[in-house]
C-alpha cells in the first residue's frame, strides 16, 4: 500500500512538473529574462520549410543530425534564458522544451563527453545530467533547463592582482580555488532551480518587470534593475560610476512583434519613485516643436528630435555629471560642496534657462570636402617654415537646431567667441573656420529666437532671404523622436568597406531594412513607453520570413560561395580601384 501511494504520489508530481509553464521556472532575482516566441514563429515561418535553408542544414550537420527537428528539442514551443548579476557571481539558465526525449537523449550522447546522469533526483522524478564542474541541466519527459554559474572577470581581476609577483604554484592555486567557487556556486544554482522546478520559489512573474507586460509576441526581453547590477563586470571601475547607471536603472520589458513588412517593439519602463519624479519632470507636458524641422532636408541619413524642461535637465545633468566625474576622485561630501560652490559662481538661472529644450538635430548625408591647413616641413636650407595643405575628405553634412530664451546670456557667449577669434562673420552668419576636426567649416545662424549650427552652407545663405527647406509633417504628440534611413547608410558602408564578410553583412542590412523610427508615446499606466518601428525593404511580406530568407543568402555568400564570392568582390575593388587612379 505504501509503495502505491509513493507510486501515484510521484506520478502526481510529475503531471504537475509537466504542465508547469517555462516561466514558472525563471528566478524572481533574474536581471534580464528573453523569450523567443516559436509557437508564434511557427505560424508563419514553419519549421518544416526553415530548416530546409542551407544556413540551418550545415548548422544540423555541426550537431551530427540530419536536421535540427531530429535534436529532440520542440521548435514550436517557446524558449527562455535568463541571466543574473551580483557582486561576486554570474547565473544562467536555459529553458526549451522537448518535443521527443528519446530523440533528445541520443542528441545529449552525441555532444556531450563524460555525461553523468541522476534518474529521479532528490525524489523529484527529474533527471539530472552533469557535464562539466560548474554547469548542469535538468530533464523531463517534456522540457529542460541548463543551469550554470561563474564568478565574474572583475571580481576575479581585483581579487588577482597581488599574484603579479608570486610563484606559478601560488597562482596555480589561486586558479583552483577560484575553479572551486565556480562549482560551489553551480551547485548553489542548481538547487535553487531544483526548488523552482518543484513550485517551492518565487518566480519572475513575481517580479516588477513581468507585471509591466503580460501579452508578448514574436520576442520579448524582461529587464529587472540591470543596469545597477552590471556595474559589478563594468571595465571601468569609476567611483560614481552607479550613480549615472542608476538614471537607466529600471524595470522595463519589450515586446517584439513581426509584422507584415516591419518588426515593431513596444517598450514600457518603470522606475524607483525618486528617479521616476526626476524623468517625469524632464518631459511632462513638453511636445516636439514642428517649427524647427523646416531646417532640415528632406532627404537625410539620420534625424533626432527631442523636447524637454530646460530647469529640469539642467538640474539633472549638474547631480549626474557630478556623480559620473567628480566621485571618481573626491567623497559625496565635497563633491556636494563644489558643486554648491559652481553654482554659486555661475549664474545658475541664466544657465537652466538659455534654452528652451527643443532641439532637432539631422545627419543629411556624405559628402567630399577639399579643405586647406597649415603645416610645417624643413625647406632646402633646413629651416622650418609653415606652408598650407590640401586634403580631401568624407564628412557628414549636419544640422542641429534648437530654441534660444535668454537672449542677453547667449549674446555673451557670442561676445566670448568672438573676441578669442574662434568664430568670425561670414554672410549674415557667424563661421567657425576649416579644419582638421571640422574640415567643412561650421556655420552658426541666428533667426527669429532660433540657433541653426550648420555645415549646409546653401541652407544657411538662403536663410538671409527667408529660404529654408519647408514645413514638413511630423507627429508632434510626442517628447522624443529618431529616425534613421537604414538603406541609405548601409549603401555608403557597403561601398566603402574593403573587407568581403563586412560586405555581405551590409548588404544583408541594406538588401532587408529600409528604416528605424523611434518615438515616445503618452503611457496612461503612469510609466514611460517607447514605441519603434523596423520597416522592412520587402513590404509584402512577413518581417520574419524577409529576415530569415536575407540571414541564409547572406551565409551562402559568406560560407557556401565563398570562393566565388571573395573573387567577384575584390576583383571589383580593384577595378574600381584603377579606374579611380587613371582619373
Amino acid at each position: 500500500m505504501k509503495k502505491t501511494i509513493l507510486f501515484l504520489s510521484s506520478i502526481a508530481l510529475g503531471i504537475n512538473m509537466f504542465a508547469q509553464e517555462l516561466m514558472d521556472q525563471i528566478p524572481a532575482n533574474s536581471n534580464f529574462v528573453i523569450q523567443l516566441g516559436f509557437d508564434q514563429m511557427e505560424k508563419i515561418y514553419p519549421t518544416s520549410k526553415l530548416f530546409k535553408q542551407e544556413i540551418w542544414m550545415d548548422a544540423a550537420k555541426e550537431l551530427d543530425v540530419k536536421t535540427l527537428s531530429e535534436t529532440g528539442i520542440n521548435y514550436k514551443k517557446p524558449a527562455l534564458f535568463s541571466a543574473e548579476f551580483t557582486d561576486t557571481c554570474n547565473y544562467f539558465s536555459l529553458h526549451y522544451e522537448i518535443a521527443n526525449s528519446k530523440q533528445y537523449y541520443e542528441f545529449l550522447a552525441k555532444n556531450m563527453r563524460n555525461m553523468e546522469l541522476t534518474k529521479n533526483y532528490k525524489g523529484s522524478g527529474i533527471t539530472l545530467v552533469k557535464n562539466n564542474q560548474n554547469g548542469y541541466m535538468f530533464v523531463t519527459e517534456t522540457y529542460a533547463v541548463i543551469v550554470f554559474a561563474e564568478i565574474n572577470r572583475n571580481y576575479r581581476r581585483n581579487n588577482i592582482d597581488y599574484l603579479l609577483e608570486v610563484y606559478y604554484e601560488e597562482l596555480r592555486q589561486y586558479e583552483y580555488e577560484y575553479e572551486q567557487k565556480d562549482a560551489i556556486q553551480g551547485i548553489l544554482a542548481r538547487e535553487r532551480m531544483l526548488e523552482l522546478l518543484m513550485n517551492k520559489g518565487n518566480s519572475f512573474k513575481t517580479s516588477k518587470s513581468y507585471q509591466l507586460k503580460d501579452e508578448t509576441h514574436e520576442i520579448t526581453v524582461w529587464m529587472n534593475l540591470l543596469f545597477s547590477k552590471l556595474q559589478t563586470i563594468n571595465e571601468l571601475g569609476f567611483r560614481g560610476l552607479g550613480g549615472v547607471m542608476s538614471i537607466l536603472d529600471s524595470y522595463s520589458v519589450y515586446d517584439v512583434s513581426m509584422e507584415k513588412g516591419a518588426i515593431n517593439m513596444d517598450m514600457q519602463m518603470d522606475f524607483s519613485p525618486e528617479i521616476k519624479s526626476e524623468m517625469m519632470a524632464l518631459v511632462k507636458n513638453r511636445k516636439l516643436n514642428p517649427e524647427l524641422f523646416k531646417y532640415l532636408p528632406k532627404e537625410r541619413l539620420m534625424t533626432y528630435a527631442l523636447s524637454n524642461d530646460p530647469g529640469a535637465y539642467y538640474q539633472w545633468m549638474k547631480k549626474y555629471i557630478a556623480e559620473a566625474i567628480g566621485r571618481r576622485y573626491f567623497s559625496n561630501g565635497t563633491m556636494n560642496d563644489i558643486v554648491d560652490l559652481i553654482g554659486t559662481i555661475l549664474d545658475e538661472k541664466a544657465i537652466s534657462t538659455l534654452m528652451t529644450g527643443d532641439v532637432v538635430a539631422s545627419w543629411n548625408k556624405m559628402e567630399v570636402i577639399e579643405y586647406e591647413y597649415k603645416s610645417n616641413r624643413y625647406n632646402d636650407n633646413f629651416e622650418m617654415e609653415e606652408y598650407v595643405k590640401k586634403r580631401k575628405v568624407e564628412f557628414p553634412q549636419f544640422t542641429v537646431v534648437t530654441g534660444i530664451q535668454n537672449m542677453d546670456f547667449f549674446q555673451k557667449i557670442l561676445n566670448i567667441l568672438k573676441r578669442e577669434n574662434l568664430v568670425k562673420e561670414e554672410n549674415d552668419y557667424l563661421l567657425i573656420p576649416a579644419g582638421r576636426e571640422i574640415p567643412s567649416g561650421l556655420g552658426i545662424y541666428l533667426k527669429n529666437n532660433v540657433l541653426i549650427i550648420s555645415n549646409d552652407f546653401q541652407m544657411l545663405n538662403g536663410l538671409k532671404e527667408n529660404k529654408d527647406y519647408g514645413k514638413e509633417e511630423m507627429d508632434t504628440e510626442t517628447s522624443f523622436y529618431a529616425h534613421l534611413n537604414i538603406r541609405k547608410l548601409f549603401d555608403f558602408l557597403a561601398e566603402e568597406t574593403t573587407n568581403f564578410y563586412e560586405y555581405n553583412g551590409f548588404d544583408f542590412v541594406r538588401k532587408t531594412f529600409d528604416e528605424l523610427e523611434i518615438r515616445s508615446i503618452t503611457s496612461q499606466k503612469d510609466h514611460f513607453q517607447v514605441s519603434t518601428s523596423l520597416k522592412m525593404v520587402d513590404s509584402k511580406s512577413n518581417a520574419y520570413v524577409s529576415a530569415m530568407n536575407g540571414l541564409n543568402d547572406m551565409y551562402v555568400k559568406s560560407e557556401v560561395n565563398k570562393d566565388k564570392g571573395k573573387y567577384e568582390f575584390y576583383s571589383a575593388k580593384l577595378n574600381a580601384m584603377i579606374k579611380k587612379y587613371e582619373a
